[in-house]
This record gives structure tokens, C-alpha cells and sequence, in this order.
């Protein structure tokens, strides 16, 4: 028995090298049908890659943004500086409370934020988050939490590209990429502390609108409420935030009470979805994302309403710098 073990043991380690040796050579191939099963994008639309960098370097911030592109896009950590507060934005790009998980346990000891904004589209608890999994396989560095995550997603695309990622890694081929703060093809510019500003302003329709039922996924719904024990356990304040989008994305009743009843069980929602009128659009990049002038409106009406609520506290600026203070 002893033997057959043995024997099992060493076969499964060969066939787990030959497995990363074929990716390897999978991933070296043309951007083609052939890397069907291994979507390796390093860099990317949403710089996933530089936040990831950036944020290590982060010793601790007094607000934390966790979300989708709606997060990332939409709340400028350039706007509550003015106004005293030190933010980071780790949204990513179509990111579920599985991968907000992963970011978490990789960082929230180090961050030790006094408040989170969590950006709450409600289409992102619906899937298993393919796209953000993909995204942080491809710019993070692996660890166990995000193989974790990869497992739960239940896609051999998101395990084979994890893997690959992992691969690099060992053998020191991942550190030689460097992302430009500003996006050649579509003119986007990285802000040091996560968020991304569009390189055009101007308003584009999109297709696309908010989902009739809300029905989220129950993996991440025991994603999104371990999120909030460990952000419990830290002792940091929690605002759940639906980010200003037009009509169409904008919930129905039964979605909206759906949602309201969810979110303030947990907490304090702020469903700002409508904060705009839909003649609005320039404040819009396209029906679900605000630009530089609608996240600017967006921003200081969130700050005034956290200092309202108590989530804030009044700042003083001074020359000498600010020191981290309760709030």
C-alpha cells in the first residue's frame, strides 16, 4: 500500500510539471484560439498590475475602497486628500466578494483602514466573477487565498491561468513587465492610490441594464459577509455604496427594496444610484461610469454626507503633514 503511494505521489508530481511545462509553452503562443483555455493579460484595461505594486508600498490609509470598476473609476483619492483623508482604492474590474476576499487577506493587516467603501453593484454578486478572477490571476501575485478563489470560481480557464501566473513567478520571468501610468490605446492615466481617470471624457451609450430579480450567488454572499467579519475584527466602519449610474442601470423597485433590505441589515447603504437626473450626461463616461466632473460631484457630496453621519471627522491640514487619527 505503502508503495502504490509512493508511486501515486511521485506520478502526480510528474504530471503536475508536465501540466505547467505545457502552459508554459500554451502561453508563449500567439494571442489565439489556441489560448482559449488561458487567458494570461498582464497589464490589462483597468491597471490591476500597478495597484497591486502600489499597494504593498501602502503602510496605511485611513479609507479603503473595495469594488467593481464603478469603485476604481469613481471615487479619486485626489478629492479626499483635499479634504484631509488618506484613501486607497483597491476596486478591480468586475470584482466580486470573492475576489474582494482574496484582496483582503492579502492586505487589509497592512492597510488598517478606519472606514471602507464597499461599491455595491448588485450584477456583481450574480456570477462567480470570471473576469476580476482572471484580472488578479494575471497582475497579482499568487497565493493561497487566490488559488482558494480560483477553485471556487469553478472555471478551468481561471485555474490554468493562475497556474501559468504561479509559473512565471518561480522562475522570475513575471517581475519584467512595467505598465505605463497612461493606457497607449485608450488614454486612461493611473492615479497613485488606485483610482484610473478616463482619457476621454465624453459621454458614449452602452448597452446593457440592471438586473430585473436580484438572485446573488450564495458563494458570494459567504464571500461578502466573511469580508465583513474580517473588517469586523479589525475594528473598521463599513458604508456600502451604489455609485451614481443613469436609468437604465438603475434598479426597479422590487431590486431596490431587495437590496436596501440586504445592505441595511449589514450596515449603512448609500444608494446614490440616482443622485444624478438622466439629463445628466456630462457627468457620464457611458451609462454606468461617471467622468472626471461626475466623480468630482460624486465625491464631495459622499465626504459631507460621511461627515454628517459620523463616519468622518472634520481635518485640519497642516504644513507639517497629517498623522492618522481616529475618526
Amino acid at each position: 500500500m505503502c508503495r502504490f503511494l509512493v508511486k501515486l505521489i511521485l506520478f502526480a508530481l510528474f504530471a503536475g510539471m508536465i501540466y505547467l511545462v505545457l502552459l508554459l509553452v500554451q502561453g508563449e503562443r500567439p494571442k489565439a484560439a489556441v489560448r482559449s483555455n488561458l487567458k494570461y493579460v498582464k497589464g490589462g484595461y483597468g491597471h490591476m498590475y500597478t495597484r497591486c505594486r502600489e499597494v504593498r508600498a501602502n503602510l496605511s490609509t485611513d479609507i479603503l475602497v473595495l469594488g467593481s470598476s464603478h469603485a476604481y473609476r469613481g471615487f479619486d483619492p485626489r478629492i479626499f486628500d483635499r479634504e484631509g483623508y488618506r484613501l486607497f482604492n483597491l476596486g478591480s474590474s468586475s470584482q466580486t466578494p470573492l475576489q474582494m476576499q482574496v484582496l483582503l487577506d492579502e492586505h487589509l493587516d497592512a492597510l488598517d483602514p478606519d472606514l471602507c467603501l464597499i461599491e455595491v453593484f448588485p450584477n456583481t454578486f450574480q456570477n462567480l466573477g470570471k473576469e476580476s478572477a482572471l484580472d488578479l490571476a494575471s497582475n497579482c501575485p499568487t497565493s493561497l487565498s487566490m488559488a482558494i478563489m480560483a477553485l471556487q470560481t469553478k472555471d478551468i480557464v481561471v485555474s490554468n491561468t493562475l497556474a501559468y501566473s504561479w509559473a512565471l513567478e518561480q522562475l522570475g520571468w513575471a517581475d519584467e513587465f512595467v505598465e505605463p501610468s497612461v493606457n497607449a490605446r485608450s488614454k486612461d492615466r493611473y492615479i497613485p492610490g488606485g483610482f484610473v481617470e478616463y482619457g476621454d471624457p465624453g459621454y458614449r451609450k452602452v448597452g446593457g441594464a440592471a438586473p430585473k430579480q436580484w438572485d446573488p450567488a450564495p458563494t458570494q454572499i459567504v464571500a461578502f459577509e466573511r469580508c465583513l467579519t474580517s473588517l469586523g475584527a479589525k475594528g473598521a466602519k463599513v458604508v456600502f455604496v451604489f455609485a451614481p449610474v443613469m436609468p437604465s442601470f438603475q434598479p426597479s423597485p422590487n431590486v431596490q427594496a431587495a437590496l436596501t433590505s440586504y445592505f441595511s441589515s449589514k450596515g449603512q447603504f448609500y444608494d446614490m444610484s440616482a443622485l444624478f437626473l438622466p439629463s445628466d450626461t456630462s457627468l457620464f463616461r457611458d451609462d454606468h461610469h461617471l467622468n472626471a466632473l461626475g466623480v468630482e460631484r460624486f465625491n464631495e457630496f459622499l465626504i459631507t454626507r460621511l461627515k454628517n453621519d459620523g463616519y468622518l471627522l472634520e481635518r485640519h491640514l497642516s504644513n507639517t503633514g497629517m498623522q492618522k487619527s481616529e475618526m
